[in-house]
């Protein structure tokens, strides 16, 4: 049964409401004091700007320029810098010569839809937050902008209380990552997280986004490589330039080697995605199940730094940052001959591997109010809560699925769910561990799907395997080694692939000696 939505109050004054198309000197932000028309009961934090150059971003893309006009009254006090796009195509060229922080966007503009305007501003502005306007309040187009990108949806008219709380909140999401004022450079929206693994993965994509050598990002599935991928770009010095994706599966060779490199039609040459992404960057998703006549033409391309278009003899320049992610141990290919060693060192200058929700389990509270307070405001909902029996549940889950898989269980929670409690009855998805994707609809569907599975379970047995030796054996890597018939280099490189500490299982062992640390012999 879905839940049943609360709708706030609808402000009836001009001087109320700032997307009705009225505004005028008294059309300023109230404090949010409950009884307030549109008013949310709390003061929401906007930071204040040290200085005019400092001032917050944000670009109103609406066909009535009134809103814009309005947005910018109410807000100039609170330290907005706000400008106004009337098309897709004037937002476009402003998200391309200015960084702004966010964005409101309006579902119906003249030359396309707020649905096309998030997909390139993925691409072309991938820190900018979007915020989706609407006069027409369906469930299914609110879920559908959260797809699609959007933080919030707020529906028209809407109150000074309503726009100031959904930036705010925008803002606090935001002020994780960095800085009290938002910095593109330092923003890695929605990399939400507190525990170690994750503070060491934002420390690496700090350093590493500053060099112009290729990376290769490994991880399981729905740990949020491509999102590793564009903070790269974003904080590199290519951050002016596009950033593109390109396939390395799912197609036959001829076809993905003309979406790389482009085709001869003609007498004109179609661009591919290596000429896309000129000056900026390119991402290879799944280059693990890269087909070997791809892994030579590709080595070939990044050795000599030039690439043809098919059908064709004129050679073009490379000038791109190549960034690769597979959810496959890459290395092991290359040990079985079934992936080639050059090009596994032409992609791996920099690697990591983005942590598996099971690792950093004490993200998953921080994760789950992230998509529940999303899910409220573009609902219109009062706040939901997750009981901590539910909450105990999700922490004992193995998340297959990741960070991907949460959302889900979280949504659909959320709608089987009445009331304003989430409980452990309300998390069906969560009765047959573990969760299984959808049926695949297409025999390419089903291989991919049957391959996830099965690099799923071999990589959780692998692990359990570790840490039940470990256990065992109070923590001595030496006598956990020996146990299982393992040589200890060995059983330490397994560790490390699983980034399990043997401290983790002592008990009154001396944490200091060698054997709480994987990495003290400096064999492989």
């Amino acid at each position: 049964m879905a839940r049943q939505q609360q709708a706030d109050p609808t402000p009836t004054g001009p001087d109320q409401c700032i997307a009705a198309g009225a505004s005028d000197e008294r059309n300023q932000a109230s404090d949010g004091q409950p009884g307030t028309p549109g008013g949310s009961g709390r003061r929401h934090w906007i930071p204040e700007p040290p200085d005019a150059s400092c001032r917050i971003r944000l670009l109103v893309v609406d066909r009535d320029p009134r809103v814009a006009l309005a947005c910018r009254e109410t807000l100039d006090s609170s330290g907005f810098h706000v400008d106004a796009a009337e098309s897709v195509t004037a937002a476009l060229s402003a998200l391309r010569s200015e960084r702004y922080d966010l964005t409101l966007v309006e579902l119906s503009l003249p030359d396309g839809t707020g649905f096309d305007l998030l997909r390139e501003m993925r691409r072309i502005s991938p820190t900018t937050v979007p915020i989706v306007t609407s006069a027409y309040s369906t469930v299914r187009t609110a879920v559908e902008a959260v797809r699609r990108g959007a933080y919030d949806y707020l529906v028209k008219p809407f109150s000074n209380d309503v726009l100031v709380e959904s930036l705010a909140e925008a803002l606090e999401k935001r002020a994780f990552f960095g800085s009290s004022l938002i910095s593109p450079a330092d923003n890695f929206q929605e990399m939400l997280g507190h525990s170690r693994a994750m503070l060491d993965l934002r420390q690496w994509i700090r350093a590493t986004s500053t060099s112009h050598a290729s990376v290769l990002l490994l991880g399981e599935l729905g740990t949020g490589k491509e999102l590793v991928a564009r903070m790269l770009h974003q904080r590199s010095f290519r951050s002016d330039g596009p950033f593109v994706t390109a396939p390395c599966s799912g197609a036959e060779p001829g076809q993905i080697l003309a979406e790389w490199f482009g085709c001869l039609r003609g007498d004109a040459v179609a661009t591919g995605a290596f000429t896309k992404a000129t000056g900026g960057t390119l991402y290879l998703r799944d280059i693990g199940d890269l087909a070997p006549e791809l892994q030579d033409a590709l080595c070939s391309t990044l050795r000599t730094r030039r690439h043809v278009p098919a059908g064709s003899n004129e050679a073009h320049k490379l000038n791109v940052r190549i960034i690769s992610a597979t959810d496959r141990n890459l290395a092991g290919l290359v040990a079985d001959r079934r992936f080639s060693q050059d090009l596994f060192y032409a992609i791996a200058s920099h690697t990591v591997t983005c942590p598996p929700l099971r690792d950093r389990r004490e993200d998953i509270p921080l994760l789950v109010d992230y998509f529940l307070t999303r899910l409220c405001r573009q609902a219109r909902h009062r706040r939901i809560h997750v009981t901590p029996a539910a909450m105990a549940l999700l922490g004992e889950h193995t998340w297959p699925g990741n960070v991907r898989e949460l959302e889900c269980v979280i949504e659909e929670a959320a709608l089987r769910g009445t009331g304003d409690v989430i409980d452990v009855n309300d998390m069906r998805l969560l009765e047959n561990r573990p969760i299984v994707s959808p049926v695949p609809s297409t025999a390419q569907e089903l291989k991919q799907q049957l391959k996830a599975l099965r690099a799923e379970a071999v990589v959780e047995r692998e692990r359990l395997f570790v840490v039940r030796a470990l256990e065992r054996h109070q923590g001595n890597v030496s006598a956990a080694a020996r146990a299982v018939g393992m040589q200890r280099p060995n059983f330490q490189a397994l560790m490390r692939r699983h980034r399990v500490l043997s401290g983790d299982y002592a008990t009154d062992r001396d944490e200091s000696e060698d054997d709480s640390n994987p990495d003290a012999s400096q064999e492989d």
